[in-house]
C-alpha cells in the first residue's frame, strides 16, 4: 500500500504539471509539477507523521495501563492482606461480617482493576482513529487545494465573452423632446 507521502507527491506532481501547463505551456508543466510534487510531498509526509504519532501515543497510553494495573493489584493484595491480617490478630474467625468486609473489599478491587483496563483500552483506541482521522482531513485538504488550483487556472484560460460589453439601443438617439410629443 502506498504510503499518504507518495500519493501526495503523485497527485501535486498532476496537478501542478496540469495548472503549469495552462499557464506556460510544456516548461510550465515541468515546473509546476516539481513544484507541486513537493509539496504534496510534504503534505503526505505529515498525513503519515500524523498516524505515527497517533499510534505511539496509544502504545504509550497501554504501556501506562499497564503499569497502573499491575500497581493496583500490588496495593490490592496489601489491603486485602492486612485486613486479614488484622482479623487473625484479633482473635476473631475470619467469618461473618470481617468476612463480607474482606469479600466487599475484594470485589471493589476487581471492580476497578476492570474499569481501569477497560478505560485505557479504548483511550488507545481512541488515540489510534484520531491520528487516522487527522491523517485523512490533512490528505482530503491537499487534495481540496489542488482541485482548486487547477480548476481556478483552467477557468482564467477561457474566454468567456471578455464581459466588457455595452449596451446601445437600436434606435437613433435624438436631442431634445420625443417625436410623438413634437408637435
Amino acid at each position: 500500500m502506498a504510503s499518504n507521502q507518495s500519493k501526495g507527491a503523485f497527485s501535486g506532481v498532476a496537478s501542478g504539471a496540469a495548472s503549469g501547463a495552462m499557464v506556460a505551456g510544456p516548461w510550465g508543466a515541468v515546473i509546476g509539477g516539481v513544484i507541486g510534487g513537493i509539496s504534496g510531498l510534504m503534505s503526505g509526509g505529515a498525513a503519515d507523521d500524523a498516524k505515527k504519532l497517533a499510534k505511539l501515543q496509544a502504545k504509550f497510553t497501554r504501556m501506562e495501563t499497564a503499569e497502573n494495573l499491575r500497581r493496583m493489584k500490588l496495593s490490592a493484595a496489601h489491603a486485602v492482606g492486612g485486613a486479614e491480617a488484622l482479623v487473625g490478630a484479633s482473635n476473631l474467625i475470619n467469618a461473618g461480617s470481617s468476612l463480607r468486609h474482606i469479600n466487599a473489599m475484594r470485589q471493589q478491587f476487581q471492580s476497578d482493576q476492570a474499569w481501569m483496563k477497560m478505560s485505557g483500552r479504548m483511550k488507545a483506541r481512541m488515540q489510534e482513529k484520531g491520528g487516522s482521522a487527522a491523517s485523512s482531513g490533512i490528505m482530503s485538504n491537499l487534495y481540496a487545494q489542488q482541485l482548486s488550483m487547477v480548476s481556478t487556472t483552467a477557468l482564467k484560460s477561457f474566454d468567456f465573452g471578455g464581459g466588457t460589453e455595452t449596451y446601445t439601443p437600436n434606435t437613433p438617439q435624438t436631442t431634445g423632446a420625443p417625436a410623438s410629443l413634437a408637435g
